[in-house]
């Protein structure tokens, strides 16, 4: 079983209601069940069948891109190529939306805008802590003759201020 595919028991449900969610009939669902449509998604309890609705519509998306590639590899007329290219595109579209709306779900996702946020309070602070190198180092420095020892004492305050930034990219997760 793939990492998008792990049942969640917070998330489990009875038939009738992925029925409702899938937007189709309890019948539907049962067929689905039989005809091997959902396995993945679904765990037993008893005489119950739940199921996990993120990994049974990935499980469904997955199964109608699959038919879809087949029916395209089956069609001979043009008309019936072009529709079953354009439904196939359209099903591994939906599939990879579900597998993108799983692993946000599961935190593996992060939206672009808290990421940018991010990295601009890290690089601010980074940018702070550098600008102030020449004026709190510099007295300092000037005392010192030997070279060897103002590059050590320049390398240390540099890492010291690039530590502070990774320090502030880990606390921020």
């Amino acid at each position: 079983m793939q990492a998008a595919e792990r049942i969640d028991e917070a998330r489990l449900v009875n038939q009738g209601t992925y029925a409702k969610h899938a937007g189709v009939s309890a019948a539907t669902v049962t067929r689905w069940i039989r005809d091997g449509v959902l396995e993945r998604s679904l765990v037993q309890r008893g005489k119950r069948r739940l199921v996990d609705p993120l990994v049974a519509d990935y499980e469904r998306a997955e199964r109608v891109a699959e038919k879809a590639r087949a029916d395209e590899d089956e069609g001979d007329a043009e008309d019936r190529e072009s529709y079953q290219s354009a439904r196939a595109a359209k099903v591994r579209a939906d599939a990879e939306a579900a597998q993108l709306k799983l692993a946000k779900l599961r935190g593996e996702l992060a939206p672009v805008e808290e990421v940018g946020a991010l990295w601009g309070e890290v690089l601010g602070t980074l940018r702070r802590r550098l600008e102030v190198l020449s004026d709190r180092l510099g007295p300092e420095l000037a005392a010192i003759d030997d070279e060897a020892e103002v590059r050590e004492r320049l390398k240390a305050e540099v890492r010291a201020a690039l530590t502070d930034a990774a320090n502030e990219i880990a606390n921020s997760g």
